[in-house]
């Protein structure tokens, strides 16, 4: 079976591909790599995908203050909380120079798009009727009719590719257009998480220490938060980043915020907008990169953490050093944290299996590819898997596994969840998963570009079923459901981890 190269993004726009790297809430492959990359994959990763402090909430505790290039903020009498009222976004404000996009030019790209969406995508209509879509496309097609900067192109096919609900198939800007996106234009100073119908800031870049990480959002320049979120869902699913206000509202000096802190009272004062370089001095100061594989063991109890944040290449030397130290503490609980693991290769879950499993297994039950001539000219190609034999390893586990999963587990780390579960292999604690337990992946490391507009593409091209056989497009269900709210992310705390260490002291 292909490779399965997974990557979590609360957006399309700005992450970085060369280097693997997720800065915020998903995987940390490989910080070395990305501190050598360039700059602008660096910034990029920064302003699209949700805060770091989801993942690492002790360095989210202190907010270093922005270089002496930042506006101060300035703050204002508490004012009552917004109408719930829905206003006009405002026309966007940018501050680059982007060439205009001849209407031609986009509906053939458009077009092309979905041509070859059809012709790799074993269906691309599982989760969205193809009629549903076929309308959504048409309007967008009429709205087609004037020239057009590339943002603006974007901004129209982006939500409607999200709306397949195949996190893997993506869209994204051609790099000249990031470059001068980074170069030129203003960001919104937060990163905020959507719980519920709450928005709570997770990152804060404006310079303000005085404005809490956890802190709820309320509006912005008058604009409830509801009302934003209704259009920024259609690039992420529960993250509200820098790059998402930046699609609302462009480039703004400043921006009104309605913030409701822990007295209850709504304030509301002005943040100032801030610039690619003014984060990134931020992330760089404040920023400690994860382990792809780490381990501890909890003092005086034959009880094993094995967090793995990542199924990058190279994770052998790891987990073998790990799973010899397992068995020298005579561990008998091992708990496995995958909740920000965001994927990687297939080959690496088949790594980890080496140690944990001895008996034959499948990592899926079947893989389907589209008919040979595409979207709707037969039957999609069904292979049933593989059984696979692990690898005789002297280090291997034979005590009892607990899986601990969530909203930021992904891809690769999917097919570990259901492996574990199908098999009877673990107990599965915390949340749901965001993507569907039968997903769609296999897709290139590097994007492809459609012809006229430059514009960037990955399409999967193999859907697997987990491994009990069964089509499952709703999210990973763990044995025990134990929430992490993110008031808990902000102070440190861990839920999930808390309850499974009790649960097994409690059960010897």
């Amino acid at each position: 079976m292909p490779p399965l190269i997974g990557r979590k993004q609360s957006t399309y726009l700005f992450y970085c591909y060369k280097a693997a790297v997720f800065l915020l809430f998903v995987i940390i492959s490989s910080l070395a790599s990305c501190t050598n990359a360039e700059p602008k994959e660096m910034v990029s990763t920064v302003l699209s995908n949700p805060a770091k402090t989801a993942v690492s909430p002790t360095a989210a505790i202190s907010t270093p203050t922005l270089g002496p290039t930042a506006v101060p903020p300035t703050k204002a009498i508490p004012t009552p909380s917004p109408e719930p009222t829905a206003v006009p976004v405002p026309t966007l404000t940018l501050l680059g120079d982007y060439p205009l996009l001849s209407p031609e030019d986009m509906r053939y790209d458009l077009d092309e798009l979905f041509h070859r969406l059809e012709t790799t995508h074993p269906n691309p209509y599982a989760k969205r009727p193809k009629d549903e879509v076929d309308l959504e496309r048409a309007r967008i097609n009429d709205e087609l009719a004037r020239p057009l900067t590339m943002i603006d192109f974007f901004k129209k096919v982006a939500p409607l590719i999200f709306s397949l609900g195949d996190t893997h198939t993506q869209v994204d800007l051609p790099d000249a257009t990031l470059d001068e996106i980074i170069k030129n234009e203003r960001f919104f100073p937060f990163t905020v998480q959507i719980e519920g119908e709450h928005a709570y800031i997770i990152d804060n870049y404006s310079g303000d220490v005085d404005i809490a990480l956890g802190t709820e959002l309320l509006a912005v320049n008058d604009i409830p938060i509801t009302t934003m979120w209704d259009e920024a869902k259609g690039y992420s699913d529960r993250y509200f980043s820098p790059l998402h206000f930046f699609l609302l509202f462009g480039s703004l000096p400043e921006y009104r915020v309605t913030l409701l802190p822990k007295a209850n009272t709504p304030v509301t004062q002005i943040v100032p907008g801030v610039t690619a370089s003014e984060v990134m001095q931020q992330v760089v100061t404040e920023y400690q990169p994860e382990e792809p594989v780490t381990y501890t063991t909890v003092l005086g109890e034959p009880i094993g953490v094995l967090t793995i944040n990542t199924f990058s290449t190279g994770l052998g030397p790891a987990l073998k050093s790990a799973f010899t130290q397992i068995q020298a503490d005579g561990v008998q609980h091992l708990i496995i944290d995958v909740r920000t693991n965001g994927g990687g290769y297939y080959a690496q879950v088949q790594s980890i299996m080496d140690y944990l499993a001895n008996n034959l297994y499948r990592s899926c039950a079947q893989s389907i590819q589209a008919p040979f001539r595409g979207y709707g000219s037969g039957e999609p190609r069904e292979m049933e898997c593989e059984v696979i034999q692990p690898f005789a390893v002297a280090e291997r586990y034979q005590g009892k596994i607990y899986l601990l999963i969530g909203p930021d587990t992904f891809s690769a780390s999917i097919t570990l969840a259901t492996i574990l579960q199908d098999y009877d292999m673990g107990l599965l604690i915390g949340e749901e998963t965001t993507d569907s337990a039968s997903y769609c992946a296999d897709v290139p490391l590097e994007m492809s570009s459609l012809p006229r507009t430059g514009l960037r593409y990955r399409i999967s091209r193999t859907c697997y079923v987990r491994p009990s056989g069964v089509l499952d497009d709703q999210p990973v269900v763990p044995d025990i459901i134990v929430k992490t709210a993110v008031i808990d992310q902000i102070a440190g705390n861990d839920p999930v981890l808390t309850y499974t260490l009790e649960m097994i002291q409690d059960d010897q």
